[in-house]
């Protein structure tokens, strides 16, 4: 069980904030370290996860069901992230007064009262249910990434960065194609009732396992989130680090929405998106290999060159996608292509937010998610009222594309 008030916290954190300065004097393959509590880390990711991966895939169905058609649905989605970018740039000021473990105590009850809200029928429960839901993940997500800053040493995050994408990679394995089976098999309120029970279930866990007794280091600096915003502008690491993230989050957002809604489109099913998802995360159970494919190669080239193979994928989609079945399997081909990209992770902020900023640049930084849930919506809702489904993957190889470019001022040595 992990504490804070014994010795073993101390030294977790002295490890960490000393290890600042040290790459330059680390072998090219430096030893795996040994880290406790970073199992207990990556099983919390997977609980955490597990409430957002049930719905995923169901909610843009419920969404084109209530809105009736796919440019709304794109709207919807748009206007919805607006609120979760608000709330991950304030969730520090929370922080600083509840501390991460109250946050994500905070987002795990949030998030259960999302899942009542979305067991009720009609327009202002699926749109309260939405705002919740958007807040009650972001509270968690950061929460956990403060947790992770505290546990794991920084030479040790290129090993445990694979991992946590290992466990939240099962959780969307799992997730979409159960929920929409409970949904359709079981009943309407059955995905939302195992979405309160795996938040409440998280909840449990981080208590039992000692989560709730961490602490990020508080910043002396004011906690505006303006203010915030300004400090990590400033910083060109912390800068690209976000673009990368977000044309990942951007990429999977993409997927997440669109492969259900091409899926019924084109008459496979809504049960079928719901295994095209699962099955195109289940892919990235192959990020341990590529995470030591980018120890071994840097993980600067590897992102550039899996950005120009899933561009490439992207407009195999596009011209596949009158062919039903082809057109799935051009998009999980395009999962695979895009695997590399989340064996790096959140690697490049990770190594380059200073220990002192780590709860207001992390809560700054979090906003890459909800900003991806914003921009291909609000891009995809207009070219949608012009050009048919495929546009969408074409706009998305574009992006891809523009990734590769920025992956070449990456630091050699990451």
């Amino acid at each position: 069980m992990l504490t804070c008030n014994g010795s073993a916290a101390p030294q977790i954190w002295r490890l960490n904030t000393s290890e600042i300065n040290v790459d330059q004097h680390m072998s090219a393959f430096p030893a795996k370290p040994n880290v406790p509590g970073q199992w207990s880390l990556a099983i919390l990711y997977f609980l955490a996860t597990m409430p957002r991966a049930l719905l995923i895939s169901l909610l843009p169905v419920l969404a084109l069901r209530l809105f009736g058609d796919a440019q709304k649905v794109s709207v919807f989605y748009m206007l919805v992230s607006v609120a979760g970018i608000c709330a991950s740039i304030s969730v520090p000021l929370l922080s600083r007064r509840i501390g991460a473990s109250g946050v994500f105590a905070l987002g795990a009850g949030i998030m259960t009262i999302s899942m009542l809200l979305f067991s009720h029928s009609g327009t202002a429960a699926f749109t309260g249910g939405m705002l919740a839901f958007v807040f009650g993940y972001a509270a968690m997500d950061i929460s956990l990434t403060l947790f992770l800053l505290i546990l794991i040493p920084r030479n040790g995050m290129s090993y445990f960065e694979p991992k946590r994408v290992v466990f939240t990679a099962s959780a969307y394995i799992i997730g979409p194609w159960l929920g929409i089976w409970l949904y359709t098999a079981v009943s309407v309120q059955a995905p939302m009732w195992a979405g309160l029970g795996c938040a409440l279930a998280a909840m449990s866990f981080g208590v039992l396992r000692g989560f709730s007794s961490l602490s990020a280091a508080r910043s002396a600096r004011p906690g505006n989130p303006l203010a915030n915003l300004r400090r990590f502008w400033r910083q060109p690491r912390l800068r690209l680090a976000w673009a990368l993230t977000f044309g990942r989050a951007a990429w999977w957002t993409m997927f997440f929405i669109y492969t259900p809604i091409y899926a019924v489109s084109t008459g496979l099913g809504e049960v079928t998106g719901g295994a095209l998802v699962s099955t195109g995360v289940a892919i990235v159970l192959t990020v341990p290999l590529f995470g030591r494919l980018g120890r071994r190669i840097g993980l600067r080239r590897m992102m550039r060159v899996s950005c120009v193979i899933a561009a490439l994928c992207m407009l195999l989609t596009a011209a596949l996608a009158s062919w039903a079945w082809l057109g799935a399997a051009a998009l999980l081909l395009s999962a695979l292509a895009v695997t590399p990209l989340d064996a790096a992770g959140n690697i490049p902020f990770l190594r380059t937010v200073r220990p002192r900023e780590r709860n207001e640049m992390t809560g700054v930084f979090a906003t890459y998610r909800d900003a991806a849930q914003l921009g291909p919506p609000a891009l995809f809702a207009v070219l949608l009222q012009v050009f048919a489904l495929p546009s969408v993957y074409v706009a998305s190889a574009a992006g891809l594309l523009v990734m590769a470019v920025f992956t070449s001022y990456l630091p050699r040595r990451l």
